[in-house]
C-alpha cells in the first residue's frame, strides 16, 4: 500500500490533504508539509525565509532612499532656479528694492549706496550688462560681512578665495561662477585681492559690459584696503586699482591686468569696521 515517510513533527495532528508551515524561532528555519499520492508526509527544509525577507527589506529601503535623494536634488534645483523664473516679475524687483532699503538702514556706516543700487538694478534692467560691485573694507570681516548680507537677497552665498585650492583655482572658479550666475543671476567672491593674477583673469569675460555670457546679473567682489587709507568715494577706483595692480602684476603683465581691473572696478562701496557687529543678526 506504499511506504509512509514520517516527519519529526508527526505528533502534530494535521487534517488530511492540507498543508501547513511551522517555524522554529530558535533556528529561524521553516518546514513545509506536503502530501504524496499515498497521503504520506514529506518534510523538507527551505532556505531561511527571514534572511530573504530582510534582504527584501533592505532593498526596499535602498530604493526609497534613492527616491528621497532624487526628490531632494530636484527641490534644490527648483529653488535655485526659482529666482530666474521670477526675475522678470515686477514684484520681485520691488521686493529686492525694499530689502535694499532695509539693508541701508541696518548698515548706516556703508558708503557708496548709489553704486550698490546701480549694480543690483543691472539684474532687472534692459542694458544687457552685468552689475559688478567692488566692496572695499578696512578688514576682511567687514567687507565679507556686508557682501554676505547683500547676496542673501538673491539666495546666494559667496565663495572665499581663502577656501580655494591652489592649482585648481581657474578651472573650479570658472565653473562655480558660471553655475551661480545661471541659477541665481548672482555671484560673490570674498578677498579678491588674495587671488593671483592668472586666476583673476577668469573675470575678464564675465565682467565684460558688451559680451558677458551672463548679462543682467550681479557680481560682488570684496577687497581689503589698508587701515590707514582714508576712504573717499571719488578716490575709491584709484585706491583699488593701485592695490590690485600691485598684486596681479606679480604674475601677469600690466597690459593684461589693466583692462581686467577696469572691468571690475566700476562701482565701488566702502564698509567700515563698525558694520561687523551688524552681521551677528
Amino acid at each position: 500500500y506504499g511506504s509512509k515517510k514520517v516527519s519529526k513533527f508527526d505528533h502534530i495532528n494535521s487534517p488530511p490533504h492540507s498543508g501547513y508551515k511551522q517555524s522554529s524561532l530558535l533556528n529561524c528555519t521553516f518546514l513545509e508539509e506536503s502530501l504524496t499520492t499515498d497521503n504520506s508526509v514529506l518534510v523538507k527544509d527551505e532556505a531561511p525565509i527571514q534572511n530573504k525577507e530582510f534582504g527584501l527589506f533592505k532593498s526596499k529601503y535602498a530604493v526609497l532612499a534613492m527616491i528621497i535623494g532624487f526628490v531632494g536634488v530636484a527641490l534644490c534645483a527648483y529653488k535655485s532656479s526659482e529666482f530666474i523664473k521670477e526675475s522678470d516679475d515686477p514684484s520681485l524687483k520691488m521686493s529686492i528694492q525694499n530689502k535694499l532699503l532695509k539693508l541701508k538702514k541696518d548698515f548706516p556706516l556703508v558708503e557708496g549706496w548709489k553704486a550698490i543700487n546701480v549694480s543690483v538694478s543691472k539684474v532687472f534692467d534692459q542694458t544687457e550688462q552685468p552689475g559688478v560691485l567692488l566692496l572695499m573694507g578696512e578688514s576682511e570681516l567687514s567687507a565679507s560681512c556686508f557682501a554676505k548680507k547683500l547676496l542673501n537677497l538673491f539666495n546666494n552665498i559667496p565663495e572665499d578665495v581663502n577656501n580655494l585650492k591652489k592649482g585648481e583655482k581657474i578651472e573650479n572658479l570658472h565653473s562655480s561662477i558660471d553655475k551661480s550666475l545661471t541659477s541665481t543671476k548672482s555671484y560673490g567672491l570674498l578677498n579678491i585681492d588674495k587671488l593671483d593674477g592668472e586666476s583673476a583673469m577668469v573675470f575678464h569675460g564675465f565682467c565684460d559690459n558688451e559680451n558677458s555670457p551672463h548679462p543682467n546679473s550681479l557680481i560682488v567682489l570684496t577687497l581689503t584696503v589698508p587701515k590707514e587709507t582714508l576712504f573717499q568715494i571719488g578716490k575709491a577706483e584709484s585706491i583699488a586699482e593701485e592695490l590690485l595692480m600691485k598684486k596681479w602684476t606679480q604674475i601677469i603683465t600690466e597690459d593684461k591686468a589693466s583692462p581686467l581691473i577696469s572691468r571690475i572696478n566700476g562701482f565701488n562701496a566702502y564698509v567700515s569696521v563698525g558694520s561687523v557687529s551688524l552681521c551677528a543678526s
